[in-house]
């Protein structure tokens, strides 16, 4: 999608978040290294990135940060399915289901 995209769901850039274009891991720079973060919305669609954000953020992430993950069960993009699985069984983390086409997932780190 574009920035412009993106602006016009969640409003203008603000202090409240940063919009980074680029494909992720390549675009994490020092500063975001050096964050913590409490809600990542992931929505990368196949399975490297999906398992790549969620090592890079989860790391990042205090006791109670949320993530929210795009196309958990979606029929087309398997490997989101597969990278939160995998994620789930090594860290004892646990998903919950959202009622969308998607099939979202929230998870809330508790450990």
């Amino acid at each position: 999608t574009t920035l412009d995209t993106v602006r016009s769901v969640v409003g203008r850039d603000n202090d409240a978040y940063e919009l980074v274009k680029g494909y992720f891991p390549q675009v994490v720079t020092e500063t975001h290294r050096n964050r913590q973060y409490a809600i990542v919305s992931l929505d990368v669609d196949l399975y490297e990135p999906t398992k790549a954000g969620l090592d890079f953020f989860y790391e990042r992430m205090p006791i109670g940060g949320v993530f929210f993950i795009h196309d958990y069960l979606s029929k087309h993009w398997s490997g989101v399915k597969e990278a939160v699985d995998e994620f789930c069984a090594r860290t004892g983390e646990r998903v919950v289901v959202m009622p969308d086409k998607c099939g979202s997932v929230l998870i809330r780190r508790a450990r």
